[in-house]
């Protein structure tokens, strides 16, 4: 991917994707408020009791926009039902969103995932572009052929741009599925080991228990290929071992803890079995793009979802790193906040179902409710789940 870092005003936005009618010169003006901002050249229409509805805020320390600055392409398509000023300001705001969306997937990396998880970029990507396309604020700017939202042609092109442009991204880097699992595993068992490995350094010096958490961070940050002994060897391990072999205060570091790291990691990995989960809660349909990778890969995950109730699909040791996550806002929040994504509880071995099949399971636990007297056998999910498998 195209890491070109990539901060421009809503000027030099529209600029870039050919923006029919923008004045090549606009006349800049300090508002009352401090505010910069980029009016018509011929001057602007509003007073003062509509000027601050008549501009559109950019990124943070680049000029507003006036809605005047777009006079000539509004009056390009006067007497025709395209949008008035107002409404052209909105969807031009709700464009930029989802263009911020696609450079903050694309051009960043808002994870740091670094380069150790390309199946994992591939898929922010993706579910970046379904979260800019049914975000409320972007609901129907990219496709609504009948409605107003697309009908004025400057944003309609730029729109069609960006979703061309996107489009390229997606199809040059899909995620492959077997890969994409091996990195969802190591992804969820680095976050756990970091407990484990801070349990396991208590009484250490500070700067050793660091230098022991960045090692096994970077060593899981890649394919597991070495072991954790041959990382400190390595140069990799050069802060480890200055830590560890202090001669003015020693360290008391021994051999065999790693060894212990090494072992339990390895375990970790080895839980890469794919669960079938039932997902639930207010939470199940909340896949902010600022939560974190763990609503991505829940996303991902889900293979049939009625409103907010569903079922995934999701390797052992990330549904144990999800509970974690639970477990760890419940305690840390005096206020009971659900995690985005919604609740993950592992139900049983996927036994391979199909799409088919796994829509078929939720309908029987759905329609299990039905009958308040007697819910029938696929009440229990597990049931339900074995049942879709022979159909």
């Amino acid at each position: 991917m195209d890491t070109q870092p990539t901060h421009e005003s809503l000027y030099e936005w529209l600029q870039r994707r050919g923006f029919p009618g923008l004045p090549a010169e606009p006349r800049r003006e300090t508002s009352p408020r401090g505010e910069e901002v980029l009016h018509h050249p011929d001057g602007c229409h509003h007073g003062e009791d509509t000027a601050h509805w008549a501009e559109r805020p950019g990124p943070e320390g680049t000029p507003r926009l006036c809605g005047c600055l777009f006079k000539d392409s509004l009056d390009a398509t006067a007497g025709q039902e395209f949008l008035n000023e107002q409404e052209f300001l909105n969807k031009l705001g709700a464009l930029h969103h989802m263009e911020s969306v696609f450079q903050r997937s694309v051009r960043e990396d808002p994870y740091s995932l670094g380069d150790g998880f390309p199946q994992l970029r591939g898929l922010v990507t993706r579910h970046h572009r379904w979260y800019a396309e049914k975000a409320y604020r972007n609901r129907n700017v990219l496709k609504n052929a009948r409605g107003r939202a697309n009908t004025h042609p400057a944003l309609k092109q730029v729109g069609e741009d960006l979703v061309g442009e996107w489009d390229a991204v997606i199809a040059a880097n899909q995620p492959e599925e077997t890969l994409l699992n091996e990195e969802i595993v190591r992804y969820a068992v680095r976050h756990l080991m970091s407990r484990i490995v801070l349990r396991k350094t208590l009484g250490l010096h500070l700067p050793l228990m660091n230098a022991l958490q960045d090692i096994v961070w970077k060593w899981l940050s890649k394919p597991v290929t070495t072991t954790l002994i041959e990382e400190y060897f390595s140069e990799r391990g050069d802060t480890l071992r200055k830590h560890a072999c202090d001669p003015l205060i020693g360290s008391r570091f021994r051999m065999g803890l790693l060894d212990e790291i090494d072992e339990e990691t390895r375990q970790l990995l080895a839980r890469d079995t794919l669960m079938a989960c039932h997902l639930g809660g207010p939470d199940t349909t909340v896949f902010e793009t600022e939560e974190g990778l763990r609503p991505v890969i829940i996303w991902n995950g889900i293979r049939a979802l009625r409103g907010s109730f569903g079922l995934g699909e999701y390797p052992q040791v990330a549904c144990e790193w999800f509970s974690r996550q639970d477990e760890e806002r419940k305690r840390n929040s005096l206020v009971r906040t659900s995690t985005p994504g919604g609740a993950v509880i592992p139900i049983c071995e996927n036994p391979g179902l199909d799409p088919q099949q796994w829509e078929t399971a939720l309908v029987l636990w759905d329609e299990s409710f039905n009958n308040r007297d007697d819910p029938g056998p696929y009440r229990d999910q597990k049931t339900a789940i074995h049942a879709a498998a022979t159909l």
